[in-house]
This record gives structure tokens, C-alpha cells and sequence, in this order.
């Protein structure tokens, strides 16, 4: 059974919860006061589950800004916090969503990309618009099209203001495909190293880099953009 639960932070709705997770439920809870429940790291990989190919248009979803609105919710209902507090945020965008990215493509991967992947594209770069604006970044690229962030996104209730976000990590990597997690056969070596402009990864792996290298507290990429994909070394 998967259960929903909310108002259970205490009394009826804690007690059933308890004894639902005691028969082996899973339980969520939605919950008005989260402040004795704050949380160190947001992890946000929102991407289309499914999509189709169009004849001149390429990859689409049903929701062309999934991954900007997405993200500017979570920011927007993040409880405040000082600079200081603020918990971690990694997002991932990918390789080649910019001008001067795609520019720095190979050529093949630049046909496939403009065709393939201009509409998503189009959204990983409203994301990391908003994410380049919490965290304080300068923005050299070019502004997302009005229908994946409109006009004075900046003023959305609740949004943080420019670069409150002190720990904010965006990661673009490559073309990935599903296969084993090398890097836990790394042994002694050092799992992972940041290569500039890889182009193919495993998505195991960046998941296991994720929490292997970048989660630690005394990560090198607290604060960073990382724009090539993480290669595992074996």
C-alpha cells in the first residue's frame, strides 16, 4: 500500500502513519510546518518521462516548460533560509543548451541536437536561467523564449532573490545510456574526474557521482558549474 498522508506531523494522523509504515506501507507526508524537519540537499532531476518525435520539430513533450516551471516552483516554495543555511541544490541540464555551447559541439552531435532536442533543450535552458539567478551567476547567454519563462519571472512570489543561493551545483552532462555503475569497481582510484566536453556517459554512473563525490562535505563542487558530463575512471 502507498499512502498519502496529511496533517500527520502529530496525533491521529502520526499514530495511523506509524502503524501503516509498521505494516510495511509507504507513507508521504505533506506537512505545513517543516521547520524541526529542514533539509540539508535538493536533488532535481525533473525530466520528460515520455515524449514523441515530430517530422520537423524533433523531440516533444506535452509540457515544453516542465523543467524551468518545475524548478521555479520548488525555489519558490523553498522556506526561507540566510545565505549561510541554505541547503545544497544540484540540477541537472546537459551539454550543447546554449548558443556558445552548441557552437563547441561536434558537428555530427550539432545536427542531432538541432533537430533532435531543440524543444527540450529549450526548457534545460530556462532552467538554468532561474538557477543561474538564485545562485548569483553572471548570465553571458542568451534569455529563454517567452513560452518556457516569460516576462518578469524575477518577481514570482517566493522566489529567492539573486544569489541567496550560496550551494548550487549545475551539472550538464553528455548523451547517456543505461548500463552497469562502473565506478563501484573503481577499487582504491578516485571513481570520478571532470572531463571538459565528454560525450558520453552512463546515467548509473552520474547518479553514483552525484552522491559519491559531490554530496561530501568537503566536495570541490559545492558551488560550481560543471559542464561536461563526469567520467568514470576504472
Amino acid at each position: 500500500m502507498k499512502a498519502f498522508v496529511i496533517g500527520g506531523s502529530r496525533n491521529i494522523g502520526y499514530y495511523a502513519a506509524v502503524r501503516l509504515l509498521n505494516q510495511g506501507a509507504t507513507v508521504t507526508f505533506l506537512l505545513r510546518y517543516p521547520d524541526d524537519n529542514s533539509v540539508d540537499l535538493v536533488l532535481f532531476t525533473v525530466g520528460a518521462r515520455e515524449g514523441k518525435v515530430h517530422l520537423t520539430r524533433g523531440f516533444i513533450i506535452d509540457i515544453p516548460d516542465l523543467c524551468t516551471k518545475s524548478l521555479v516552483n520548488v525555489l519558490s516554495t523553498t522556506p526561507p533560509t540566510s545565505a549561510s543555511s541554505s541547503p545544497r541544490f544540484i540540477t541537472i541540464s546537459s551539454i550543447g543548451v546554449t548558443r556558445a555551447a552548441h557552437a563547441k559541439l561536434p558537428f555530427l552531435l550539432r545536427l542531432l541536437y538541432a533537430f533532435l532536442l531543440r524543444e527540450p533543450h529549450a526548457d534545460k535552458l530556462g532552467a538554468e536561467r532561474v538557477a543561474a539567478h538564485v545562485a548569483g551567476w553572471e548570465w553571458r547567454d542568451e534569455e529563454p523564449i517567452a513560452e518556457v519563462l516569460g516576462a518578469n519571472w524575477q518577481n514570482q512570489a517566493g522566489l529567492p532573490e539573486q544569489g541567496q543561493l550560496k550551494h548550487f551545483l549545475v551539472v550538464r552532462p553528455a548523451l547517456l545510456t543505461n548500463g552497469e555503475c562502473q565506478a563501484d569497481k573503481a577499487g582504491d582510484k578516485t571513481p570520478y574526474r571532470v572531463i571538459y566536453m565528454r560525450y558520453l556517459g552512463i546515467t548509473r554512473n552520474l547518479g553514483h557521482g552525484l552522491l559519491a563525490s559531490m554530496v561530501a562535505q568537503d566536495s570541490a563542487y559545492i558551488t560550481e558549474e560543471i559542464h561536461s558530463s563526469l567520467r568514470t575512471v576504472v
